[in-house]
């Protein structure tokens, strides 16, 4: 992927600021990862641009729909309690279009979201506290969508 892609996806996200750079994230085994960087109000701000994988995502159009209101029904109830989302759950961006998801040109599916700084991500459980703490954000997970209205 080149840089004037990346940009003209980032572009359509409206990130406020000026765009810096990009990196490929080789992590993912479906869709395709980029970290994009801006910078705005004296300091890099970073984001996750994906491609998604259409031909394992036969709809995902219904998908973001779904990931979109799943993710801001969670914010909304933690931010209902007094503190701040940002650590605790995604908050994809809206394009241009409204939605939480663009479709360019050469009709690639796009969505994008910010970084949540100092996050790690694992591809495997290789230790116990691990497994445990997986577990436990899950547990989570379940919790804030225990009363979604299905």
């Amino acid at each position: 992927m080149n840089e004037e892609k990346i940009l003209s996806v980032a572009q359509r996200f409206q990130i406020v600021g000026e765009y810096r750079s990009f990196e490929v994230i080789n992590s993912g085994h479906i869709n395709a990862t980029y970290k994009v960087y801006f910078f705005r109000h004296g300091e890099l701000k970073d984001y996750i641009l994906q491609r998604v994988n259409t031909y394992v995502f036969k709809d995902p159009i219904a998908m973001m729909n779904n990931i979109a209101d799943v993710t801001e029904y969670i914010r909304a109830k933690i931010k209902s309690t007094g503190v701040s989302a940002k650590r605790y759950v995604l908050h994809y961006q809206q394009a241009e279009n409204g939605e939480y998801y663009t479709v360019m040109e050469d009709g690639s599916f796009w969505r994008c979201c910010r970084f949540i700084d100092d996050s790690v991500s694992f591809m495997s459980a290789e230790t116990e506290k691990i497994a445990e703490e997986s577990g436990r954000a899950f547990g989570e997970f379940q919790m804030y969508l225990a009363d979604y209205p299905v």
